[in-house]
């Protein structure tokens, strides 16, 4: 049995799943960091059409925005605990995706469909906060179905959590 995290028990759990020898492995990757940062940058290049897509796409704003914190929460979902932890340690150039969404942000204040007195770095701070709840095992806990947890974290961005008579 290996140690659960440790590259060693990555390979032998990738080699064993693909029915496949550990010198294959290293056919194709110096090691698991290099596996990860492949699968990362596929991961990112995957999202950054998927986000083109959604800028192109002729849908109303409030429907873009539902799908951008979809793709959101897709990305977070990807990686497994043990794989977060390569990643993290990754040189990952995740600017252009960070770049896009804060140029979308901004023309989005621009045409009043966001509120124009914060700053755009800010809504994108909370919006990453909030795909990262959504995979939180004591708040999905609360919810039987993942999309009503999904529902009211879309609700706290985009309306707040002040009700109609504090507002």
């Amino acid at each position: 049995s290996c140690l659960v995290g440790s590259e060693m028990c990555i390979r032998d759990r990738i080699c064993n799943e693909a029915g496949v020898k550990e010198q294959v492995f290293y056919r194709h990757f110096r090691d698991g960091a290099d596996l990860a940062h492949k699968v990362v940058s596929a991961w990112v290049s995957d999202a950054t059409k998927r986000f083109e897509a959604i800028e192109r796409a002729d849908t109303p704003f409030t429907e873009k925005l539902e799908l951008i914190h979809r793709l959101g929460a897709d990305l977070a979902a990807k990686p497994g605990p043990v794989f977060v932890e390569d990643i993290i340690r990754l040189d990952i150039n995740m600017s252009g995706i960070t770049t896009r969404t804060l140029r979308f942000m901004e023309e989005a204040q621009k045409r009043g469909y966001l509120r124009g007195d914060v700053r755009p770095e800010v809504l994108h701070a909370v919006q990453s906060c909030l795909d990262r709840l959504q995979h939180d095992a004591v708040i999905r806990h609360l919810y039987r179905e993942p999309e009503f947890l999904f529902r009211d974290l879309f609700n706290i961005y985009f309306e707040g959590v002040l009700g109609t008579k504090a507002r």
